[in-house]
């Protein structure tokens, strides 16, 4: 199992997903990977994005690209607003992964990280960008995709042996193991068996990578349950509570109201309306 975020990027006959985000009180993107390739670029304010604990400020007019399963944050670096897009899309959008030769030999090379394609995306890219931001179809949408590949290609450069980081690897087996457990009461002294390390190394390693404590996202887990859960399902907001790993229906209720601006209740009846 793959910690991948729960968005829907395009569609099964076009895998091309184009998000807008407006980010009130400072720029932040909760980590998370996904098997898309993503091209992010910031519209207002500034920030910090961490792609697999390398550290990029990012401000209005820049671009970065993240690549298929790299795990990515982003952190504010000031509580003014900000916009951001991406451009999300499968690999699939260059052809069949196993039979095509454009695939072959221009995607799967960067897939499997045997050359590395620029992080910061230049003007010329970032200008196809806002193309490709403004919607104006498939064809052409595909059409600038392929330009905008073609372009990063040119800056490739081979990667070398070793190059992946152990700790970004264990840390992502943790967040792995809380997705699948959050559902039930997990101990530091869980995580860090599961992949046969110190509780004390653990702590360190994940807040260096991850840039929070292993229980603050797996309470951020835990509520990202419960949203799903009160909008889909008819059960309390107790039950709710108990099924997503929190013990104090009042603890639920008083970290829901903190990180959500609202109580479960008042989340459930917004969804229903909307």
């Amino acid at each position: 199992m793959k910690i991948y975020e729960n968005l829907r990027h395009g569609t099964d006959e076009f895998p091309v997903g184009i998000h807008d985000t407006i980010c009130s009180h400072g720029f932040s993107l909760y980590p998370h990977i996904h098997r898309e390739f993503e091209f992010l670029v910031m519209t207002e304010g500034k920030g910090t994005v961490y792609i697999e604990n390398e550290k990029f400020e990012i401000k209005a007019g820049e671009g970065l690209f993240i690549n298929s399963e790299e795990l990515h944050i982003g952190i504010k670096t000031d509580n003014e607003p900000a916009r951001f897009f991406a451009v999300v899309f499968a690999p699939e959008v260059f052809g069949n992964l196993a039979m095509d030769t454009i695939v072959q030999k221009y995607v799967k090379p960067v897939i499997e990280k045997q050359v590395r394609a620029p992080r910061r995306l230049d003007e010329a890219v970032i200008e196809l960008l806002y193309k490709v931001h403004e919607k104006p179809g498939e064809l052409k949408i595909k059409a600038l995709l392929y330009d905008i590949w073609d372009k990063c290609l040119a800056m490739c450069e081979k990667c070398s042996e070793g190059a992946r980081s152990k700790a970004v690897d264990e840390m992502k087996t943790v967040m792995e193991y809380m997705r699948e457990n959050c559902h039930r009461s997990i101990a530091l002294e869980d995580m860090a068996k599961h992949i046969n390390i110190s509780k004390g190394y653990l702590c360190r390693e994940f807040r260096r990578v991850i840039h929070m404590t292993p229980f603050e996202y797996l309470t951020r887990l835990r509520i990202d349950k419960s949203c799903d859960m009160l909008k889909s399902t008819d059960l309390s907001v107790g039950c709710i509570a108990e099924r997503c790993g929190f013990n104090s229906f009042s603890y639920f209720t008083k970290i829901f109201r903190e990180k959500m601006g609202c109580s479960p209740k008042e989340y459930r009846n917004k969804s229903d309306i909307l």
